[in-house]
């Protein structure tokens, strides 16, 4: 009997002693078969960090090479200097900013969010047009915009304006192989009455 009980406690450590084995075991051979493992998602992290990489390289060439983006980009207006004379007879300076890209059938309409002179009178929420859209404006190409208010309105007894708020709404082609006709609108400028003589600024007056 006592044999017995011996010989099954030794088979029973003999059996515990195996499942320790294999489970020290285990670790190993995964890793194994992990290092065997095609490593086809470190190459696609690979490929993608190195594609990210390059545009944003060609991207940063083209600026500093060629001055702007290689894609068509909206027209942008700088006010011209201020005038002693009419306010809307200072031109302001419209920039095609693409390296690569013409803007052509250049349509650019002036939008009176507000303008009203000392007289009482003066025009909102309308739009003239100030190019037909035959112009073209090259890659990095800058001209001049006038609107044609004193054209369009007279303002009768007035001598100055006391507020005026415009912004440019402009409609062009890029000649993308997807594109249609392309329309933007520029900043808000807004009519500084208070310098000598009034000039044109970036944005809307804090009310």
């Amino acid at each position: 009997m006592k044999k017995r009980s011996e010989a099954y406690l030794a088979k029973k450590a003999a059996k515990r002693a195996a499942s320790q084995a294999v489970r020290a075991q285990s670790p190993i051979l995964s890793d194994s078969l992990r290092k065997d493992r095609p490593s086809w998602t470190r190459a696609t992290k690979y490929f993608v960090g190195t594609l990210i990489v390059g545009t944003v390289g060609f991207v940063a060439s083209v600026y500093q090479i060629a001055g702007g983006p290689p894609w068509p980009v909206a027209p942008v207006f700088v006010p011209g200097f201020p005038s002693s004379g009419h306010a809307f007879d200072v031109p302001f300076t419209v920039t095609n900013k693409s390296a690569l890209f013409s803007l052509r059938h250049l349509e650019i309409l002036c939008g009176f969010e507000k303008v009203k002179t000392d007289a009482k009178s003066g025009v909102q929420q309308l739009s003239i047009t100030a190019s037909d859209g035959k112009a073209t404006l090259g890659p990095l190409e800058s001209t001049s915009y006038t609107c044609p208010v004193k054209r369009m309105f007279s303002f009768a007894g007035a001598t100055k304006f006391e507020e005026a708020t415009i912004s440019f709404l402009t409609k062009y082609d890029s000649h993308l192989p997807w594109g249609d006709r392309t329309q933007s609108q520029s900043d808000f400028f807004t009519l500084n009455t208070n310098t000598v003589p009034p000039q044109w600024t970036i944005g809307k007056p804090i009310r």
